[in-house]
């Protein structure tokens, strides 16, 4: 085949896939084609985005102009399966062999059915090479063309079949697999970015596809290099208007470096919280200036009249091509990176900016008008309920989440995968659900990846949400009608960075989904028959790789995905949220309705002071995110919920006491503790002055007992409360309680509601009917003797765990689990009539009991009951004489 003629023919398909034919690209397609050749194994060997993937196929389709033979690929990702789903599987007992995806493909090829013999078959394994796969296929890489199996039968590999390996390192390659194999090297350089942006233009302003792409491993047909009429008539004049307007910023006539290169250069020479790759950020800018188009399509569609052109459009779409640069190239940097950056591109394009102190960041543009408009003026006011306080699902909007979902929608609808990556507490779940949510024709399946996720668990979803339809261009895995027709899957990988690598470095279920996103379909093991997906897409959350257990996913798939840092919210944004949680909440009182601003800034200030002094690295224990305030917020509110009134200074004696919950007791040293209390200190009494000691406080609430009438802090309202009245549902861990009587009308003792009082000795159940006493309720307390009333039914497991209990009697049915766990003063134990079991631990590790009395009526005792009782010299038993 001459390469006058291989090069126009590559000219042309080059021309008709709207691609953008260098010398040292054209160069490697030709270096290619003479490998082939001679060599039957070829391996393209190359960094993500250096144009393996396209030149492969350019060649095929080229030498198919050329020769007139008909080419067939079959692409198979060896790491997203087994090795036994990829080659076969032989039964032991039967003996009977199972062909594997790449060995039935072979065999389809040499039974010559449908005329394989006249066609031109390349079987492309695209994905890591490793010993594991890649030794099995040596010997039909060599001069052999064999391939064995254990059923002892072999396969030989027609003449017109080639093994092209595409990967992006050779790291894990046996030198028996590389020997065997012609290599051509993909080099950063060899799609020049000059290249790329040609090709992001120029696919702007091509008509949508009207044809879905077929893979049996085979390319869509489209071989025409020019464009039907039906093709054409998708091409609007706006979109058309809107390229034109954009292009100079991409295409330069004389030579010079155009500004979105420039611009590009400066994104990957910024920090982001992931690795960047000119090939995410040119998927992400190409994502929002489609939606950019479509947005203009839809004004023009609205006013027929008086549709978008002239300077309304150039000046809207310069404008919105700022604002894609700035969230595809910035969109993964911090707030002060995303600022700067800003500020460059104002400098790079004038763009009649306003004045304001975030910059370009502020604001997005109008498509009314094509001017600017700021982001704080899309953020609505809200009221909530005090019902809705504790509420998971409510989202309270404010600038930072307007900014996101806007920009989360424009990448969701180009359909392609998208991932949102931030630390802990951040609000990348609820910012996604919640954009999602909001869209038409979408339905969220959510998984939650581990370390041990596997490909398995997303054909799992597929079989529980879709179903398989044949049609005439092969079998179709779409949403089931129960879903809605036309509604997309959007399937929600939260902790997407989980999976653990396997001992080559690669994660399989990332493979598996990179093979999704490129190919459109996946391998059907259980036939072999390659299955398309339809209205299926994915998004993903994660923390930062850099996080414990967190893996850094590979750019082979991050290239597909672009990625916005979520981080936590500003000042601002963190004082909006929680001043209209806590409007709720003092929606309760009227009398405290002034109070939910100072509130709202103690506990803001309160919380970020914390944060700044106390961080991972001094204690892994001393990470902060908005969920402590969450969890301040919520305390409050199911603290004074059922209460009738409420003193602004019981209101501040409730504030300081959580937040001593929140922030002091994870500290580990006195000087850390003292700091935290006097910081609480300080900001409670410049927020919340003139405070009125002598206040009467409601029923059920401990009295503020400083007689004095001058102001007084926090620290003087907190008074000593030794001695009190639980009540129903009421959690006490007060360090300084040394005595508790139980109301008359509580049924049950909540779940650590007195865990670690160790000052707690006393507790009396009183004339009350409780039946439960919950899990770690009096664990870690000073009681050393407790009379359990008779009413008592249930005694959760480690309820009273290292308490300090020299006696006891127990006349519940069951004991669980560790009941008396590490109980080291506990001498003498009674088991009354009516006892039936006792679980295992249930009196593990006291070491100084010598006497147990137990009745005929116990039936079972579990393991362990009596381990590390080195004392136990007496077991009485009790006989039922009635």
């Amino acid at each position: 085949m001459h390469d006058e003629v291989l090069l126009a023919a590559l000219k042309k398909v080059t021309a008709s896939s709207t691609l953008v034919l260098n010398n040292v690209w054209m160069e490697k397609i030709l270096r290619l084609k003479q490998v082939l050749g001679f060599r039957h194994g070829v391996m393209c060997v190359g960094p993500s985005g250096s144009g393996k993937t396209t030149a492969w196929r350019t060649l095929l389709k080229a030498m198919e102009y050329v020769d007139g033979i008909k080419g067939e690929c079959y692409l198979i990702d060896p790491k997203s399966f087994s090795k036994e789903a990829l080659y076969g599987s032989l039964d032991a007992t039967t003996m009977e062999w199972t062909d594997g995806v790449f060995t039935h493909t072979l065999r389809k090829i040499i039974a010559n059915q449908r005329g394989e013999s006249k066609k031109r078959h390349w079987i492309l394994f695209d994905g890591d090479v490793d010993p594991e796969w890649a030794e099995n296929l040596n010997s039909v890489l060599d001069d052999n063309k064999l391939l064995t199996l254990p059923s002892g039968e072999r396969l030989s590999l027609p003449d017109n079949v080639n093994i092209v390996l595409e990967v992006d390192t050779l790291r894990e390659a046996t030198p028996a697999t590389v020997s065997r194999c012609g290599m051509v090297w993909f080099s950063d350089d060899t799609v020049s970015l000059e290249m790329m942006l040609k090709h992001t233009i120029m696919v702007l302003g091509d008509p949508p596809e009207t044809d879905e792409s077929g893979q049996n491993g085979e390319e869509k047909k489209d071989e025409t290099d020019t464009f039907s009429a039906t093709q054409l008539a998708f091409v609007s004049a706006t979109q058309l208007a809107f390229v034109a307007a954009i292009k100079p910023y991409f295409v330069t006539e004389d030579g010079t470096p155009p500004v979105v290169a420039d611009m590009l250069n400066m994104g990957l020479q910024i920090k982001h919280i992931m690795n960047p790759s000119r090939g995410r950020l040119l998927t992400s800018l190409d994502a929002l200036l489609q939606r950019g188009i479509t947005l203009a399509e839809e004004y023009d569609e609205n006013h027929i009249d008086f549709p978008m052109q002239g300077d309304h459009m150039n000046k809207f779409a310069k404008k919105w091509l700022l604002y894609s640069m700035q969230w595809a190239f910035a969109g993964s940097c911090v707030w002060s990176e995303r600022k700067a950056f800003g500020e460059r591109l104002s400098m790079a394009i004038d763009c009649g900016l306003p004045a304001g102190d975030d910059g370009l960041i502020a604001f997005r543009p109008r498509v009314g008008d094509g001017e600017w408009e700021a982001w704080s003026e899309s953020v609505p006011k809200m009221e909530i309920e005090s019902n809705k306080v504790t509420a998971t699902d409510l989202v309270i909007t404010t600038t930072e989440t307007v900014r996101h979902m806007d920009v989360l929608t424009s990448w969701i609808e180009t359909r392609k995968p998208l991932i949102l990556c931030g630390p802990p507490g951040s609000g990348k779940t609820m910012t996604l659900t919640s954009t999602l949510n909001n869209l038409p024709n979408v339905f969220l399946a959510p998984l939650n990846f581990s370390s041990g996720t596997t490909p398995d668990l997303i054909l799992k979803t597929f079989q529980q949400h879709c179903e398989y339809v044949r049609t005439p261009k092969g079998i179709v895995l779409r949403p089931t009608q129960n879903i809605g027709v036309g509604r997309w899957l959007v399937i929600f990988c939260d902790d997407i960075n989980l999976p653990k690598n396997d001992v080559y470095g690669t994660q399989a279920v990332i493979s598996f989904m990179r093979l999704l996103t490129e190919q459109g379909g996946f391998w059907r093991q259980s036939d072999n028959v390659w299955i398309k997906l339809d209205r299926i897409q994915f998004v993903g959350a994660c923390n930062p790789p850099t996080d414990a257990g967190r893996v850094q996913m590979t750019d082979r798939f991050m290239r597909h995905a672009p990625l916005l840092l979520v981080d936590f919210p500003s000042q601002n944004s963190l004082m909006q949220i929680y001043s209209t949680f806590n409007g709720g909440t003092l929606k309760l009182f009227p009398n405290l309705r002034e109070e939910v601003t100072p509130l709202t800034e103690a506990m803001v200030e309160i919380y970020l002071e914390n944060q700044k002094k106390f961080t991972v690295d001094i204690k892994p224990q001393y990470f902060y995110s908005p969920r402590e305030l969450s969890r301040w917020m919520r305390a409050i509110y199911e603290s004074v919920r059922n209460h009738d009134s409420l003193s602004r200074e019981e209101l501040v004696k409730l504030v300081a006491h959580e937040a001593l919950r929140l922030f002091s007791d994870r500290l580990t040293n006195d000087e850390e503790r003292d700091w935290c209390s006097l910081k609480i200190d300080e900001i409670l009494n410049e927020k919340f002055p003139n405070l009125d000691p002598s206040a009467t406080p409601p029923p059920r609430t401990p009295h503020l007992t400083n007689p004095q009438p001058h102001s007084a802090s926090w620290k003087e309202l907190l008074t000593h409360e030794d001695e009190v009245v639980y009540q129903k549902g009421e959690y006490k861990r007060r360090k300084d309680i040394t005595k508790v009587t139980v109301a008359s009308d509580v049924d049950e003792i909540a779940r650590c509601a007195f865990y670690k009082c160790l000052n707690l000795t006393e507790f009396n159940f009183g004339d009350s009917k409780v039946t439960k006493i919950g899990e770690f309720a009096l664990q870690r307390t000073g009681i050393t003797k407790i009379k359990l009333p008779d009413t008592l039914k249930v005694i959760e497991k480690y309820a009273l765990s290292r308490s300090k209990l020299t006696e006891v009697e127990v006349n519940v049915k069951e004991i669980k689990k560790g009941t008396f766990w590490e109980c080291k003063d506990l001498v003498k134990v009674v088991l009354k009539e009516g006892v039936t079991a006792v679980e295992r631990f249930a009196f593990d590790g006291c070491p100084n009991i010598y006497m147990f009395i137990w009745p005929d009526s116990v039936k079972e005792v579990g393991g362990s009951v009596f381990s590390g009782c080195n004392k136990l010299h007496e077991v009485r038993k009790i006989h039922n004489t009635t």
